[in-house]
């Protein structure tokens, strides 16, 4: 007979979807499959159990500082969320220590888009389009300091090799904190429809603040390198359409679409003003354009004219791409446009404040790197997660009721 005292409750909360997912994935053989040594001398954990069990630490642990993991899953069944024998005193700091070395000296950068890729895979999906951005972390560790950017200039290594490097922790500009404060920027390349990251790099603290526009072709054309996928398009918000990045990324053979604003320029104010409303097809329920051929900055481009009757008062806006070679549907076009919004979720996830992940306590470069690499995992399993509900639920036709009910 069972008694309250032969009986030990567990809190998995959201961690249980979590576990099951990183198990349905096959995250664990996928990171073991590539780093296959145990994790300890004794051999309780491999690496992928300590990297599953972290990401669960990542997604899981809003109340203490990412890293600080000691006393995590204590109070946790990892036995049922990740189907591993596990007890709490495996999982000590020597044991993490060795696992983010091995990590390192495999190729972080390689090991994000490899898993990544899988994953995306799996879901069934293709990165079509995929957006490019850069997130500032607060530094709390005591690590060596610089005056000076670092930033590469024309004609200097690419620094999405494999091989491990060092990033310098300086003092620089952040618009949501002091501007003395040390910071780690990190270039990350996401897939829009998914949310899922599948490439990054880290930059030294003030780097984000200059070249902006150079960096990010440079971080796809990276991406496109590991990826060997040459098809993806570069995606992003109005910022991105500039004479200067437009003929920049033709001259790269970059393929881009973004969305253009209307008071961009003269010619884009003009080509909205010389439309004839009734030249415009439904796209769907609230949208109707069109898609044009025309000349702007000197490239050749696609422009889908969209007018949004979303409000009560109309708007118009412009989606425009290089690829003259695909045969574009308006829906297609726009919907390829309009999911950056997944992109800034994922930035908005790692920053958000309960997540922790904002201050990076570690000390040594390498260990930094890999924090970063463990943080864009736990997105890309959040993200993936996210996706497969709600594409469930929508084939199900199945809504969940807000707070008004």
């Amino acid at each position: 007979m069972l008694t309250k005292e032969l009986l030990t409750p567990y809190s998995l909360g959201h961690l249980g979807l979590v576990g099951a997912y990183i198990q349905e994935a096959g995250i664990i053989e996928k990171i073991d499959s590539r780093l296959p040594q145990a994790s300890s001398t004794s051999g309780h954990l491999t690496h992928g159990q300590v990297v599953a069990l972290m990401i669960l630490n990542v997604l899981g642990d809003t109340t203490r500082p990412l890293y600080m993991a000691h006393n995590f899953f204590e109070a946790k069944d990892v036995a049922a969320m990740l189907g591993i024998e596990f007890q709490s005193a495996w999982l000590n700091d020597d044991v993490i220590d060795r696992t983010m070395d091995d990590l390192y000296n495999y190729g972080l950068t390689r090991l994000l888009s490899q898993i990544s890729s899988d994953i995306l895979q799996d879901l069934g999906c293709k990165a079509e389009s995929v957006g490019v951005d850069s997130i500032s972390f607060h530094y709390q560790g005591s690590g060596q300091k610089s005056t000076d950017d670092g930033c590469q200039e024309e004609g200097e290594t690419d620094a999405y090799c494999f091989e491990p490097h060092k990033i310098s922790v300086i003092c620089g500009s952040k618009p949501d904190a002091d501007p003395e404060l040390d910071q780690i920027m990190e270039q990350m390349v996401i897939d829009k429809a998914t949310g899922i990251p599948l490439f990054m790099e880290l930059e030294n603290g003030t780097s984000g603040d200059r070249k902006a526009s150079g960096r990010m072709e440079q971080v796809f054309k990276n991406f496109r390198k590991q990826s060997g996928d040459g098809y993806a398009y570069l995606s992003g918000d109005p910022a991105l359409y500039s004479e200067e990045n437009i003929v920049s990324m033709e001259e790269a053979g970059i393929r881009f679409i973004t969305r253009v604003a209307p008071c961009k320029s003269k010619s884009t104010k003009k080509f909205i003003e010389d439309h004839r409303d009734d030249e415009l097809e439904p796209i769907d329920d609230v949208n109707q354009g069109k898609i044009y051929k025309v000349e702007d900055c000197g490239v050749q481009q696609i422009w889908l004219l969209v007018q949004s009757n979303a409000t009560k008062k109309r708007s118009f806006f412009i989606v425009a791409t290089n690829d003259l070679q695909r045969e574009w549907q308006p829906q297609e076009l726009l919907s390829l446009c309009q999911s950056h919004d997944n992109v800034e979720r994922g930035f908005r996830f790692l920053k958000f404040p309960d997540f922790r992940a904002d201050p990076v306590f570690v000390s040594q470069s390498e260990r930094v790197q890999t924090m970063f690499v463990l943080m864009s995992l736990g997105l890309a399993v959040f993200s993936a997660l996210d996706w497969k509900l709600r594409h469930a639920m929508k084939e199900r036709k199945v809504k969940l009721k807000n707070q008004v009910g």
